[in-house]
């Protein structure tokens, strides 16, 4: 899937090298389509016509994984973290 939507199932694979997460999460406005203009995504949709993207206005918000590794660089710690711009 590609849903831009931070899921809650990091973890370390069993054998202990790898960090996994389904989706990270996205990076963008908060109120907006996968953090493009709402009238804009709408307007492209309805009309069929390619319009430029443009991005929402309001808070944005950051997703992210923070992956710790040990000397030999394989994973040893996964944690999810999400910011939202206040305003």
């Amino acid at each position: 899937t590609h849903t831009h939507v931070q899921t809650s199932d990091e973890r370390i694979l069993p054998g202990g090298k790898t960090a996994v997460i389904t989706d990270v999460g996205m990076t963008g406005a908060l109120d907006g389509i996968i953090g493009v203009d709402r009238a804009t995504v709408v307007g492209r949709f309805i009309t069929g016509y390619s319009e430029k993207f443009l991005c929402a206005p309001g808070p944005g918000k950051i997703e992210g994984i923070v992956v710790e590794t040990g000397d030999e660089g394989f994973a040893t710690g996964i944690e999810r973290f999400r910011f939202i711009e206040e305003t």
